[in-house]
């Protein structure tokens, strides 16, 4: 099912400016940053093709992050406590 998601994210990546932190790269500060530069316009609501790009991007950075070991965020944390992190047994990953 994953890969299924990734047909999309990649096409609309392309259609995109240039990555600063490639997605295949294994630099996780460099993933995280790009994964926060793509949610602030993606948490807007005006549903233009550039929010949905962004929101392909964040989306294909947490996948990657997860991939890599790390989460967003642990079952018992409110929204604004989510920090990145290394995983562990309670830890939020990527499509929870």
């Amino acid at each position: 099912m994953r890969a299924a998601f990734l047909v999309p994210v990649v096409i609309a990546m392309l259609a995109g400016p240039a990555l600063a932190t490639p997605l295949g790269s294994s630099d996780v500060q460099g993933l995280i940053r790009e994964y926060n530069a793509a949610n602030a316009p993606c948490r807007s609501t005006d549903g233009t093709r550039a929010t949905q790009i962004a929101c392909d991007r964040r989306a294909a950075y947490a996948l990657r992050l997860d991939q890599m070991g790390w989460c967003l965020g642990k079952q018992s944390d409110a929204g604004a406590q989510m920090r990145w992190h290394r995983c562990t047994f309670d830890s939020l990953h990527f499509g929870d």
